[in-house]
């Protein structure tokens, strides 16, 4: 981000290495949607599998990632 320093250990201190690996995990699902249909490579023809589990969790990162920058704003 610009303008701040240090912006992962200033918004989330030992913890950034952690946050930005859940936000990692976030991005590379939503560009397999994107760019690849979220095809399943072990069963041809279908997506893979999203449980809503997994839909929560990822609201859940990007919820703890927008509420731990916000204030450096």
């Amino acid at each position: 981000m610009v303008g701040v320093r240090s912006v992962w250990t200033t918004a989330f201190g030992p913890s950034a290495s952690a946050v930005k690996l859940d936000l990692g995990l976030v991005v590379a699902r939503r560009n397999r949607i994107v760019h690849s249909c979220d095809a399943d490579p072990g069963n041809p023809g279908s997506a893979m599998p999203f449980p809503d589990v997994d839909a929560a969790s990822s609201i859940h990162e990007i919820d703890r990632l927008v509420s731990g920058i916000d204030p450096l704003c």
